[in-house]
Parts: structure tokens; sequence; C-alpha cells
């Protein structure tokens, strides 16, 4: 886990990963964080150097140069 962004109603974490093809692996931190504090999926985030955003089972995949978009309400 890269990053746990605290807000007055929830908390998002975030996984940063530089490869432009998304990897199981990837989502390992993720995985974890949500086994242990129950974080529902689109509270998870992969930031990855792919030029795709995607809607995953366990995460949000961002593209790196949309990052923003994680902040937005």
């Amino acid at each position: 886990m890269d990053c746990i962004v605290e807000r007055a109603q929830d908390s998002l974490a975030i996984e940063i990963k530089s490869g432009k093809t998304i990897a199981n692996d990837f989502f390992k931190g993720l995985c974890y964080w949500q086994n242990l504090t129950g974080s529902a999926h689109e509270h998870c985030f992969l930031i990855y150097g792919g030029d795709k955003n995607q809607q995953r089972k366990t995460a949000i995949v961002r593209r790196w140069n949309d990052i923003d978009s994680i902040f937005q309400p």
C-alpha cells in the first residue's frame, strides 16, 4: 500500500505501480487492506503506467495521468 488518504467520511487506499500492463499481484496490498478493514472496492485505487481506466472487482484502476479523478466528488 503506497498511500492511505483519510477523509471525513471514509479512507481511500491507493496502490501505485509503474507498469503499463496490469498484473494480478498489483492488487495484493489492496486485497490485504480490504481484508483488514472491510473497505469497499470503490475506496481502493490502483494507479498504473497504462492508458486505460478500468473497474475491477478489487479496485478502481486509473491511469497515472488521471490520478486527480480519485479526489473528485
